[in-house]
């Protein structure tokens, strides 16, 4: 089990890869903790945040198949240093801007940019992994994720309160210009397709079809996309717009030790991706994705509960666990059901699954926030994830989660 995360630290390749996609998130640690704050301080009402972050996950959703499928023809590396290139324009865009509105064309960049990095570069990971090593790399992968979103806000969270968040925005753009030259310097060449092969129960797999619908319609690839609505509907709707402004107005806590709350959760979120990795080869991704939703609906249940500081903090770090081996299974999940001549496209579409569920999340749950109490958006996501963690359970049986791979179903 430990032999493959040990054969995964000695590939030049994947610790590339790995400090490359932290860096971008590092980028999405500077804005989230802070956006909504930054946008109501520049006049918008929590309707139109809501808005505003629904359009990264419309703008997501609209490029996340033709990202993957353009990854799977022109190669992933082109596609990640565009990303990185799209991450500096947005941030410069935020840090510029006077009016709330003008606030959109950077989300729609940020949208964009989202895709371009932590999509293609988990496609990028399971080109270039295989057999044991998969489950320690995307375990690593996600480590990388959670660190950078851990450290974006103990950089961020400081500039912002002693210069302001357009400062810390303005620092974010030149990260993504460093990021881009790092990748251009140490991002490996994409390997060359690999050849389809049969699963054990002799059933076609969506890399052997050469039609989009037939990669979508896939049973296995359509359960998991489920499941990352879930998922993104949680954190993109409730947590990522709404846990600032619950801290800030119910709890009475300050812009900065928000920020360090959510470098706490990134820290729990990130400490758990490995050993998940590790564990799916077990487990297998299924079950680490039905166990982490359920802890992140109970966890979203308790947030609605509290006001107390301690207690928001645990229960924003148990989020995290939940959101952590969610990431980790979910993605290498991706991995095991493709190849690299359509796991671009099979990305994208577990992407759009998630983009869906970031880009109507948050004017529901913006809406329910004005009729009702932010509370509320927290009880109410909780509810629905729990719902549709047993769903899943249900879809997936549980003899298969434990025992079973992911072609068998």
């Amino acid at each position: 089990m430990f032999r493959g995360f040990k054969q995964v630290l000695q590939r030049r390749d994947i610790v590339a890869l790995c400090v490359f996609i932290f860096m971008a998130d590092s980028l999405s640690g500077i804005v989230i903790p802070t956006f909504s704050i930054y946008a109501q301080g520049l006049g918008a009402s929590l309707v139109l945040i809501g808005v505003l972050s629904s359009a990264v996950g419309i703008t997501s959703m609209i490029t996340a198949i033709p990202s993957g499928m353009l990854s799977d023809r022109i190669g992933r590396r082109r596609v990640l240093l565009f990303g990185m290139m799209v991450w500096t324009v947005a941030l410069i865009s935020f840090a510029i801007v006077d009016h709330p509105y003008l606030l959109f064309p950077g989300r729609i960049l940020m949208g964009a940019a989202i895709i371009l990095t932590f999509g293609i570069g988990a496609a990028y990971m399971g080109d270039i992994t295989s057999g044991e090593e998969r489950g320690p790399a995307f375990g690593l992968y996600a480590t990388a994720m959670g660190l950078g979103f851990a450290v974006g806000p103990l950089i961020g969270g400081p500039i912002a309160a002693n210069f302001g968040i357009a400062w810390s925005y303005g620092f974010g753009a030149m990260v993504a210009v460093a990021g881009f030259f790092f990748g251009l310097r140490y991002l490996p060449h994409d390997p060359p397709h690999e050849p389809s092969e049969p699963t054990d129960s002799g059933e076609e797999e969506p890399e052997a079809r050469t039609g989009f619908f037939q990669v979508l319609l896939y049973p296995p690839l359509l359960i998991v996309s489920v499941a990352v609505f879930l998922q993104s509907t949680a954190f993109m709707g409730a947590i990522q717009n709404f846990f600032p402004l619950y801290g800030q107005d119910v709890a009475i806590i300050s812009a900065g030790f928000i920020a360090t709350m959510f470098s706490v959760r990134a820290f729990a979120s990130t400490g758990v991706r490995i050993p998940m990795g590790i564990l799916a080869n077990t487990l297998t991704t299924s079950g680490v994705m039905t166990i982490s939703l359920v802890i992140m609906g109970l966890s979203l249940i308790g947030i609605s509960q509290t006001t107390d500081t301690t207690l928001l903090t645990i229960f924003l770090a148990l989020e995290g666990i939940g959101f952590g081996g969610f990431v980790t299974a979910g993605q290498a999940f991706i991995a095991e059901i493709s190849t690299n001549q359509t796991r671009g496209t099979a990305m994208g579409i577990y992407r759009m699954a998630a983009a869906v569920g970031s880009a109507g999340g948050p004017v529901l749950l913006g809406v329910i926030a004005s009729q009702w109490s932010l509370g509320t958006v927290f009880l109410l996501t909780g509810v629905v994830v729990l719902i549709g963690a047993m769903g899943v359970a249900w879809t997936v049986p549980w003899r298969r989660i434990f025992f079973g791979r992911p072609q068998t179903w």
